[in-house]
């Protein structure tokens, strides 16, 4: 299989799951067409200033009113004296932002949003945010991005920078181990795309970005159907054990957590 399969059509989100990753880097080696917006969309929680906040609160309002999302639907409301914070900020971005027209017209655009996974709260709201935005779950996509850890530690001279790295790390696996073979309610009802791990094992700072797609990238669960099992994937799962210190995965006895 062609490993640039992560080049797909618009109107898609894509999760990046890392620890200090250059997102635009990965999505170029991805081949992600479209519009990227980092974290700053997100930026303030439910309050207004978000173009994908105040779009899905946009969206709802616009629904409950039966009137359609547009500028001279809003305008006409606003005149008829029914002035409305969601209406005023929604007329702001009409003028002046271009992603959030594309937000709450019908194509929606690419969208990519690096997370670490340590709050699934937040990641619970985002993926219900995206879904009241008009984004379809299985668009909703996951790619864990995950360099080979053992590496990196031993390549960071600073004591306290490399129990970070680690702290974090390890979060990030102890979520997509959870998130891929534990039963949970977050896949299939909040997001149901693909989620793939990509093996980023080039050396730290070893300035090569050469490698491209090459054979770094497997896929642990396919849009619309549930994570495929260890035992049936069990040769990717070895795959990752060997990119990663051994507490990650093992209890005490030794037996997989």
């Amino acid at each position: 299989m062609h490993k640039r399969c992560l080049i797909l059509r618009p109107t898609r989100f894509f999760f990046i799951a890392s620890y200090n990753a250059d997102t635009e880097k990965y999505v170029n080696r991805f081949g992600i067409g479209g519009v990227i917006n980092p974290d700053q969309t997100f930026c303030g929680g439910y309050k207004f200033g978000s173009p994908l906040i105040t779009a899905r609160v946009f969206l709802i309002n616009c629904k409950k009113l039966n009137i359609l999302p547009t500028r001279e639907a809003t305008q006409g409301l606003l005149n008829a004296g029914e002035h409305h914070p969601v209406f005023d900020a929604a007329l702001e971005f009409f003028e002046t932002n271009d992603f959030f027209r594309q937000l709450v017209s019908g194509q929606k655009p690419n969208l990519i949003f690096s997370t670490q996974l340590n709050d699934w709260g937040t990641f619970e709201c985002l993926c219900k945010a995206l879904l009241e935005t008009g984004y379809d779950k299985n668009n909703i996509h996951m790619i864990w991005i995950l360099p080979n850890v053992k590496a990196r530690i031993n390549g960071t001279k600073d004591y306290w920078d490399k129990a970070d790295m680690m702290d974090h790390e390890q979060i990030l696996y102890m979520s997509m181990d959870y998130l891929i073979n534990r039963d949970t309610d977050l896949v299939g009802k909040c997001f149901d795309g693909d989620i793939r791990v990509y093996f980023d094992e080039v050396p730290p700072d070893s300035g090569d970005d050469s490698t491209g797609m090459k054979n770094a990238c497997e896929c642990l669960k396919h849009s619309g159907q549930p994570p495929q099992t260890r035992e049936t994937i069990m040769h990717i799962w070895n795959r990752i054990f060997k990119l990663i210190p051994t507490y990650y995965y093992q209890s005490d006895d030794g037996t997989l957590k």
